[in-house]
């Protein structure tokens, strides 16, 4: 649902705000989960298959044989990796903050003791 009413899918989409907004309730009502038996049970074998029916009755199918990047499939670019750590680094750090972490993190083998006790200062900050 909100892959289709946001365009993306991000740590933020699973907050209760999110999950409890109108248009949400509203596209989740329109859901139906269907278990596929035929689907093998093995992560390495399993895949999801969406289907969207439009207003005007056309449908739209798309299958996901699991999350890009996934062990044995072609790693994501490090811009999309970068996107994905600064989106969950946001949920506890400003954007600062975030931004050290992944400079730090970016030359971690070279780091002094002094930049580790920086690095693992910012990651125990409370939420």
């Amino acid at each position: 649902a909100c892959a289709l009413l946001d365009g993306r899918v991000t740590m933020t989409s699973f907050e209760d705000s999110r999950r409890f907004a109108p248009d949400m309730v509203a596209m989740l009502d329109r859901i139906t989960l269907r278990l596929d038996g035929n689907i093998p049970a093995r992560f390495d074998q399993m895949h999801v298959e969406t289907t969207v029916t439009l207003k005007n009755g056309s449908g739209h199918t798309a299958r996901c044989d699991g999350p890009r990047g996934r062990w044995g499939s072609p790693p994501i670019s490090e811009a999309e990796h970068l996107v994905k750590v600064r989106d969950c680094l946001a949920i506890r750090l400003d954007g600062d903050s975030a931004e050290d972490v992944v400079s730090l993190a970016r030359r971690f083998d070279e780091l002094s003791a002094a930049d580790i006790v920086r690095l693992m200062t910012l990651l125990a900050r409370p939420a």
